[in-house]
């Protein structure tokens, strides 16, 4: 499975008159580590049809899944039929049935992701440990006096599902989705199995230590007390500043990103403090990658929250059933997840079915939906004995405890469930996977990008990113074999229907996250699904070599001509599988390599529907190929089509980037803001430059200026009367906004490059249809949400880019994970797929603009685009179209279409929030 340079060879007919030979020029890499190879692709357009699609051939798999993903959601809905399982209920029943299941996802080694978007919900990180989420939930368990015997408890989990949603409403969850994810993470993550007679035998231990603990607690102020050992988990873990942004994300809202890029930065600027490096320190292990760094360092903050937990309940002992706090709080969480999942267990019985006998066992038992109570011998009455080892005594709450030193305590189960792991070999197995600052750092003076802050570059090292999505089941069986190269996070914000239309009612009935998303996938067969395997398995090996050894070394032996087109599945041509893998043993920028080369084979048009639209030198290429062609001859522009994000979510953090891409591409216009105050510095650095070698007394009337400092002086005021100019246009004003956006906005169509940078908004869902829609555990958050959105116009929603798609002259497509960023071609892992096929793309771009355009043939013509003529006059058509669409979108009117020109008016240009990717 070695890396692979290969020539592609060529075939072509001679010319029966003559000795000549006609060839079109190839977009396949000649060097690619993939060659390209006789495939089958049909692309997957929105959620509704790519995640039904995966959940159709996961249902069907015989043998194997292997899953790579930038984020998972096990209560995540793929089928919306209002019957289909959630996928996580949907692996375990495959697990059960001996399929074997991997799923590799992204992390950070200190878990920082998840304070920005939750990429694994219902599992712990530093940053969001377990222990202390359920605080709330087990401290008012000890206070209550109506939990008396353990169906009392069980009744009282079940009153609480919607605890367990948090802030995680702003990622469009239910309470109940967001327990299944604890429990679905309890059971394959940290192998917590738990039966109907272990369970009882400990839910008694928890009982009779309630009757210990009881009374005591309730003589507290129970949220004085989370809030203080909250507060000390996070000082001592992270910096003050870390956790100020913390409480800033937690009350902010509709600021949410804001406040994550906050979080982010002030971890960054904080890493070198002993806070965080002293967690790392003097780890007792060799430590071979990040992997078991990450490990080592896990357990020393579990140290640290076993110290949090035992001084939140000094100074009560526990008895002999529980060694210490964390023992007690795990065994908590075990309960509380065995008793959601029995109460739901005809809903989920294969999750439930795991809990019981485990991801390593499970097919080797039969499963049962029976109710695990039947035949168990009946409890006797609970009698509630307080045990104590030396008498309670009820602390001070006024006390401070942070200077009070308390033992470490035991190694807890942890421990032990991971040598009985070790026996033998899980059928359902999910894994984190992270990429070494060190790889990031050594590339940071070969990037193409040459204009990037350092501020950027910091941020590019402290948070590379597994950013890979793709599907692989079956490959044992290459007659039945199938593949997924997607554009989508398996998470609820990326289900969606072509429409973008109102929001279901439920997770289950269809898109139920407040904000439409527009994405990409496709589904593949033949030849490509031997370089996904290749590429799985190079990654899995890194991070689980010893199960490397046992389920794919035997794979090696497969060529490529097994693995033949299914034209069920889709349209049979030749396709490539493109990387990017920035670590040191891979060292692969094929996307990059093949944007490059697509731009000197487009001669018509080039659509690009991407989150990100900023990569400054991409424009320059695209610039210099006009140009090129204007000197061949040519009198049409070449056409560029771009959708992209205006929201901050989706813009943010590479407002300053973007900005520069429009610079070059001349349509600063579109946000005029940013613009306005960047061309001011632009200008300010300009005029110091005008100003050097100029005498520093003389006054503008002296006699005696050379022409030198005449030619100076003329470039000074004309730059200042410019900056002058621009400083007086108040952008709120549509007038001065025109002005305004015609000074920014440069014509490039006479030098061979004409620009559309558009966005997306919902036809049918409004801002404040989103706004309203918040539900969580903070009602007052809601509230603020909704009085800060009813102050506003009720404007179309904008719709969510996070397609990574491009197709150029109805011939050419690429999709996958990559964005049009840095980090996308160097700095991320990344993994695309490129087509050469008219029919495919013409069929694709049809697709897509029909969405957009709302089927108007005039800006979506019902035939090839591949003459420049015919681009030119679409591209005409859209400026127009949308023109007129802008001013229905202002009056709040009826829009005819979703396309609307890129518009963003904010001028926030801090590099601290905007200049980071």
């Amino acid at each position: 499975m070695a890396a692979q340079e290969n020539l592609q060879k060529w075939t072509a007919p001679l010319c029966a008159t003559g000795n000549d030979v006609k060839l079109a020029a190839s977009i396949f890499l000649d060097k690619g580590q993939y060659p390209r190879g006789k495939s089958t692709f049909k692309p997957l357009v929105n959620g509704e049809r790519a995640f039904g699609e995966v959940y159709r051939r996961i249902r069907n798999a015989k043998d194997s899944v292997e899953i790579a993903c930038w984020g998972f959601q096990p209560s995540m809905y793929f089928l919306r039929d209002g019957r289909s399982a959630p996928i996580g209920e949907l692996l375990a029943e495959k697990a059960s049935n001996g399929v074997k299941i991997k799923i590799m996802c992204w992390q950070t080694v200190m878990g920082a992701e998840k304070l920005a978007e939750d990429n694994t919900p219902g599992r712990s990180a530093p940053f969001k440990p377990r222990e202390m989420h359920i605080l709330p939930h087990l401290l008012e368990f000890l206070a209550s006096d109506n939990v008396a015997a353990r169906q009392d408890f069980e009744h009282f989990v079940s009153a609480r599902e919607d605890q367990f949603i948090g802030f995680n409403h702003l990622n469009g969850y239910t309470g109940k989705q967001a327990h299944y994810d604890w429990a679905w993470h309890g059971i394959v993550t940290y192998h917590e199995t738990l039966n109907e007679e272990n369970y009882r035998g400990i839910c008694n231990n928890l009982l009779q230590l309630k009757c210990t603990l009881g009374p005591a607690i309730k003589s507290m102020r129970v949220e004085q007390e989370i809030s203080k050992a909250r507060n000390n988990f996070l000082k001592r873990l992270v910096p003050q500043a870390v956790k100020d942004a913390y409480n800033d994300l937690l009350q902010n809202g509709p600021n949410l990103t804001e406040a994550s890029l906050g979080i982010l930065i002030n971890l960054y600027n904080n890493t070198d403090t002993p806070v965080i490096s002293n967690v790392y320190k003097n780890i007792s292990l060799n430590v071979n990658d990040q992997l078991d760094a990450a490990s080592a360092g896990y357990e020393k903050l579990m140290e640290e929250a076993a110290k949090q937990l035992k001084e939140l309940f000094h100074p009560w002992e526990f008895n002999s059933t529980f060694n210490d706090p964390l023992e007690f709080v795990h065994s908590y969480i075990k309960c509380v997840n065995y008793i959601f999942l029995k109460k739901h267990r005809k809903e989920f019985p294969y999750t439930f079915h795991l809990m019981q006998y485990g991801t390593h066992q499970a097919a080797h038992h039969k499963i049962s939906t029976d109710n695990p109570d039947a035949g168990m011998t009946p409890e006797q009455p609970f009698e509630c004995k307080p045990v104590f080892k030396h008498p309670v005594e009820i602390k001070d709450e006024t006390q401070s405890t942070e200077n009070q030193n308390h033992e470490t305590p035991a190694s807890t189960d942890i421990g032990q469930v991971e040598v009985r792991a070790k026996r033998n070999f899980p059928f359902l197995i999910f894994r984190t996977r992270e990429i070494s600052h060190d790889d990031i750092e050594a590339k940071l003076n070969n990037l193409e990008d040459t204009g990037l802050s350092k501020m950027t570059k910091e941020i590019y090292v402290m948070f590379p990113s597994h950013h890979q999505k793709t599907v692989l089941i079956d490959y044992d069986q290459p007659d039945s074999a199938v593949g997924f190269v997607m554009g989508h996070n398996m998470l609820e914000a990326y289900w969606d229907k072509n429409n973008h239309g109102q929001r279901a009612s439920a997770p289950n009935r269809g898109a139920f996250f407040p904000i439409p998303r527009q994405d990409v996938s496709s589904i593949v067969t033949g030849e490509v699904l031997c370089d996904l395997n290749d590429n799985f398995a190079e990654s899995w090996k890194k991070i689980y070599p010893r199960n490397y050894e046992k389920f794919f070394a035997p794979r090696k032996n497969r060529s490529r001509s097994q693995y033949q087109p299914n034209p069920a599945l889709g349209t049979p041509l030749m396709a490539q599988l493109l990387r990017t893998q920035p670590e040191k043993e891979f060292q692969r920028e094929e996307v990059m390599k093949f944007y490059q080369k697509l731009i000197t084979h487009t001669s018509s048009y080039i659509y690009l529907e991407n989150q990100y639209f900023r990569w400054p030198p991409f424009a320059e290429r695209m610039k210099k190929w006009g140009e090129t062609l204007r000197q061949c001859g040519r009198t049409e522009p070449l056409c560029i089509f771009a959708i992209t994000n205006t929201s901050n979510e989706g813009l943010g953090a590479g407002r300053i980037n973007t900005d520069r891409m429009l610079k070059v591409l001349g349509r600063r216009d579109t946000m005029p803001g940013v613009g306005r105050v960047r061309l001011i510095k632009e200008l300010n650095v300009k005029i110091d430059q005008a100003g050097k070698g100029l005498p520093k007394f003389k006054l503008p009337w002296e006699e005696g200026y050379t022409p030198e400092e005449k030619k100076k002086l003329e470039e000074r005021g004309r730059l200042r009367k410019e900056r002058q100019e621009l400083e007086k246009l108040d952008p709120a004003k549509e007038s001065d906004l025109d002005k305004l956006r015609q000074i920014l906005k440069k014509d490039l169509s006479q030098d061979g490059l004409a620009v559309h940078v558009c966005r997306l908004v919902s036809t049918a869902v409004t801002e404040h249809d989103v706004a309203n829609s918040a539900r969580s555990a903070n009602p007052e958050a809601d509230q603020k949400i909704k009085r800060e959105a009813a102050g506003k116009p009720n404007r179309a929603q904008e719709v969510y880019i996070h397609s990574k798609v491009t197709v150029a002259d109805d011939v050419f497509i690429t999709l996958g994970s990559s964005n049009i960023n840095t980090r996308s071609m160097q700095i991320d892992s990344e993994m695309n797929i490129a087509t050469e096929h008219n029919v495919v793309a013409e069929k694709l771009r049809q697709e897509l603009w029909g969405i957009h355009t709302n089927n108007n043939p005039e800006l979506n013509p019902n035939k090839p685009l591949n003459d420049p003529k015919d681009a030119h006059e679409i591209h005409r058509n859209w400026g127009v179209s949308m023109q007129e669409n802008r001013k229905l979108f202002l009056k709040n009117k009826p829009l005819i279409m979703s396309l609307l020109e890129f518009e963003m008016l904010d001028d926030d240009v801090a590099p601290y929030k905007y200049d980071l990717d």
